[in-house]
């Protein structure tokens, strides 16, 4: 079977964060968040799930992770996040990582689904396509929505912050697999960076070393040193 990684052109930005983590010093904890993996195009009122190809691209995402760390993954309350969780899970356990499955993360974003649904309409042109996901995100980021229908995103990325702070050690790698706007969301409220011109693709996403004084930040772009909010704690 050949290799999805090395063969899919949706693959690179994933091989590119990889190749920047195995350079990490493996001597400061490790907060990693990625979309799920490929998924079948969404139907009307349908929960895409992961394509097979990208359930083997997701298997070796996770085991071409650095090992000699204490993995904890978790995912949404999405299926196809549950599905890219448990296959990079599997990865990891094929290269004896240690690694427990923590579930879904107890964070969302859509307080109100009912009132969500009926009032996006008047927001975006619904299509399951990634430029409808970004005027979401930028309705989002302005606070277009309110905020018992949306969490706001300042306080989803400070609640983001804080549970996957929880418990981490120095040889810990806590992995989050969720969706492009999430993505898109923190790296913008923790990095200040905005959204990719070509948006956030399956398996993409960033990392981050929590280096004292000068976390080390990961994305598609490379490696770089990086600054971190000051409400954030450690």
């Amino acid at each position: 079977m050949k290799n999805v990684l090395q063969t899919q052109s949706w693959c690179r930005p994933a091989q590119r964060i990889l190749e920047h983590t195995l350079k990490l010093s493996g001597a400061h904890p490790i907060i990693m968040h990625i979309r799920h993996t490929e998924r079948e195009r969404a139907t009307p009122g349908g929960d895409s799930l992961s394509t097979e190809q990208g359930l083997r691209a997701a298997y070796e995402f996770g085991a071409s992770l650095p090992t000699g760390r204490r993995y904890r993954v978790w995912h949404t309350s999405v299926e196809r996040t549950w599905e890219t969780s448990l296959a990079i899970k599997a990865g990891l356990e094929n290269n004896q990582a240690e690694c427990t499955h923590a579930g879904p993360i107890q964070v969302n974003t859509i307080l109100d689904p009912a009132g969500f649904h009926d009032t996006q309409p008047r927001h975006q042109v619904v299509k399951d396509t990634d430029e409808s996901a970004r005027t979401y995100l930028e309705h989002w980021l302005r606070g277009l929505y309110p905020p018992t229908m949306v969490r706001p995103s300042m306080e989803f990325a400070q609640t983001m912050a804080q549970t996957m702070l929880m418990d981490i050690g120095e040889d810990s790698f806590h992995l989050l697999v969720s969706h492009d706007t999430w993505v898109a969301a923190l790296m913008f409220h923790w990095f200040g960076l905005q959204p990719p011109r070509d948006w956030v693709n399956f398996l993409d996403g960033f990392v981050v070393e929590l280096r004292t004084p000068t976390p080390i930040l990961i994305t598609k772009q490379g490696s770089t040193e990086t600054r971190l909010p000051d409400w954030w704690r450690t």
